[in-house]
This record gives structure tokens, sequence and C-alpha cells, in this order.
């Protein structure tokens, strides 16, 4: 049985979303659920993040099922990764800026988590900078899509983030879809893809 990680020094945040009143029918809105309890570790320490979803108490209103979310929370770290976006943006920055190798960035990456007691294997840097590098072509690609953009604008900011089955392989590949809602727009297409086991 694998053992769940500890680390000494973890600090506990509880994020729960800005709006405190329903647009809708201005009634206080209440926690309906917890969204994610993760570890998310970052530059400034590791963090147990709770993160809260709240909804309108009021059955008979047309917001009802509308989850109100954390934007801190979200902006912490992507979807189903441990280490937060400041520490994608320093590999990504170490690599592409500073021209370092892999292993001169773990060397720089280690170093920064040691006074938090944090360990990171090279393996992980070579994802983080996969990540980088997805969110830098999505960068890039959006900016140049002015249709795209307007919309975008229109809309007051995009998804989060959409996770399913892609439509017509028979539900045998699984893909995942990764969105950031900010006024610049970030966005960036498909950037896993799990085959189910038969």
């Amino acid at each position: 049985m694998k053992r769940c990680r500890t680390y000494p020094q973890v600090s506990r945040h509880w994020y729960r979303p800005n709006e405190h009143q329903c647009p809708v029918c201005q009634r206080t809105l209440r926690q309906a659920m917890t969204l994610t309890r993760r570890t998310v570790i970052t530059l400034e320490g590791v963090i147990r993040l709770i993160h809260a979803g709240y909804r309108c108490p009021d059955a008979q209103c047309a917001g009802h099922r509308r989850t109100y979310r954390s934007v801190q929370a979200d902006a912490l770290a992507l979807p189903g990764m441990t280490y937060g976006l400041d520490v994608v943006l320093l590999v990504g920055r170490l690599r592409l800026r500073e021209h370092c190798t892999v292993d001169e960035i773990h060397q720089e990456v280690l170093a920064r988590l040691a006074p938090l007691g944090v360990k990171i294997a090279r393996r992980e840097i070579l994802y983080l900078f996969e990540t980088y590098c997805t969110l830098l072509r999505a960068a890039s690609e959006a900016k140049e899509d002015q249709q795209w953009l307007g919309q975008v604008e229109k809309n007051g900011g995009i998804i989060v983030s959409v996770d399913g089955i892609q439509p017509g392989v028979a539900a045998t590949r699984r893909s995942t879809w990764y969105a950031m809602r900010s006024r610049g727009a970030c966005w960036w297409p498909r950037t896993s893809r799990h085959r189910r086991r038969q």
C-alpha cells in the first residue's frame, strides 16, 4: 500500500469564493460541497488546500445549480498537479531564458524547496517543463485568434476546466481540456490523453 507523503511545514488554507450573495436572488450563498482537498507545493510553502464550493440555498432560484469557486484556489496550481504555478514558471524560465540543463534546473529547484523539507525528482522537472510549454503554446495561439478573444471578452471569461469522454471513439479514450479564466484569457487544448484499460 502506498504511503502518503508527509511534510514538516504544512499550512492549511480554506478557500471560499469571492461572491457572498447569489447574483439572481441576492440570498447569502452556503457551502454545498468541498471541491478539492489536496496538497500544493509552492516556492513559498506547502499548502494543504481545502477548496469549498458554494451555492444558492433557494431551490426555486434560477442560479441554484451554479457552484461558486475561489479564484485564489484555482490560481495556485493546475488541476491534478501537486506543484504550484510558480514552480512551473520557474522551471520554464530557467530552461528557456537562462538556458539551463535539466540537471541544473533540478539542482536549483531542489535548493529552493530544501528549506520547506520538500524533494523533487528529476523526472518531475521534465513534467513541469512540458506543462510550461503547453501553457506557452496555448497563450501564443490564443493571442492570434481575434474572433475567439472577442467572444471570450463578451462572455467575461472562460471555463476553468472540462473533463470528459471524447465523442466518436466509443468511449475508449478520455480527454482532458484545461482553460484559465482571466481577462487576458489563456487557453490550451487537450493536454492529456488516457486510454481506458479494456
